[in-house]
């Protein structure tokens, strides 16, 4: 029976589930096949998702700068909207709404055109700097959020509706508009009618927004939050682009020691996986710029000296290196599967990817004048 990637037990046709070795958040639905598994037990595929995917995604920079990344691809398109784009988290709010109960934080968020949402929701202590809270909870617990629009939600009022119709999809969110709307039904995208509790909270927020002009939020980081979520992203590019053979590799031990490892920086156990995280080391701005695209993820391996590399790059506005093999335990094949270097740019508002060489990347960017988008790499490959 084939064995799971993750950890090591061997998969029965029962539990084998299918693993976007992308996480689908990053675009990983629309990737190569290559990059869609079905090498990953089911209680593995369900643990790192809420555990190490999740601990990434919902990473407040990380959760952002997506946003930024689906509110630039939507720009470049022009025209009217007919999707959302994700709400911005501004952290936790000084603002105490009336009845709150122990445990309850009220959380911020933005709109596209500077809407105002605020999510009541539970706190959890353990996933401190998860935006929305912990996804179990959110799944299993109902909280509240009120919206409201603001002044220039005229510019463009579809995408203020798609964008509050989206959010916090999969969620058990009852939804409020604080402002009133006419000419449409806001029951139509998923919002109730106030009750008592909400009428009070409607009233709080009208007043607070009226006359506040500054917001004081708290925002909170874990500087580890994306550790484990490199050794699982590195673990399977290299699987999915050397094969079986790279699991019986010391090194894709290590890398799997990475994806399980919660211990402590100076122990003894500490995987020997190399690379910079998104807190020990700032990229320069044209190496964030030559390794990525404003409005797509993209992902670069490439072969540096006795290594092979994982670039993660976001928006040309964060990147990650990790490295995800050692060129002495690959052979002739493997090493001759990634030549020069694989690209594969991945937008997932336009539910599209594409897979290039490096050369080829790197040559468009020198001929494009002007920052090169997604959309300009896809016409100079077609």
């Amino acid at each position: 029976m084939p064995i799971c990637m993750y950890c090591g037990t061997e998969i029965a046709d029962s539990s084998s589930s299918l693993e976007h070795i992308i996480p689908q958040f990053l675009g990983g639905a629309y990737a190569p096949d290559r990059f869609k598994t079905h090498r990953a037990c089911r209680r593995c595929n369900n643990n790192l998702g809420l555990f190490v995917d999740a601990a990434f995604e919902k990473d407040w920079t990380v959760g952002n700068n997506l946003a930024h990344l689906a509110r630039e691809s939507l720009a470049l398109q022009g025209g009217q909207a007919t999707t959302g784009v994700p709400l911005i988290c501004m952290g936790l709010s000084e603002l105490s709404p009336p009845r709150m109960e122990e445990g309850e934080v009220c959380e911020s968020w933005l709109g596209p055109h500077g809407e105002q949402v605020y999510l009541i929701r539970q706190s959890d202590d353990r996933l401190h700097w998860y935006s929305g809270g912990n996804p179990i909870t959110a799944k299993q617990k109902t909280s509240r959020a009120y919206f409201q629009f603001s002044e220039n939600s005229h510019k463009d009022a579809r995408l203020t509706w798609f964008s509050f119709r989206d959010a916090f999809e999969e969620k058990k969110v009852r939804k409020i508009m604080v402002t009133q709307v006419d000419g449409a039904d806001p029951a139509s995208i998923g919002f109730v009618n106030p009750d008592e509790l909400d009428c009070d909270r409607v009233a709080y927020f009208s007043d607070e927004c009226a006359k506040r002009k500054v917001r004081n939020n708290k925002i909170s980081f874990n500087v580890k939050f994306d550790h484990r979520f490199l050794g699982k992203l590195a673990l399977g590019v290299s699987l999915a682009t050397f094969g079986e053979r790279f699991l019986e590799t010391p090194y894709c031990g290590e890398l799997r020691k990475m994806t399980w490892f919660r211990g402590d920086d100076d122990g003894p156990d500490v995987p020997e996986v190399f690379g910079s995280t998104a807190y020990a080391n700032r990229f320069e701005p044209h190496f964030l710029r030559i390794t990525g695209l404003p409005d797509a993820v993209v992902l670069t391996l490439v072969p540096v000296g006795p290594s092979v590399a994982l670039t993660l790059n976001i928006a040309a506005k964060q990147a990650w290196v990790v490295m995800c093999a050692k060129q002495s335990e690959l052979d002739d094949h493997q090493r001759k599967e990634i030549g020069s270097g694989i690209v594969v740019a991945l937008s997932k508002p336009r539910n599209f990817s594409l897979q290039l060489t490096q050369p080829e990347f790197l040559n468009a960017h020198l001929r494009t004048n002007e920052r090169l988008t997604f959309d300009a790499l896809i016409k100079r490959r077609t």
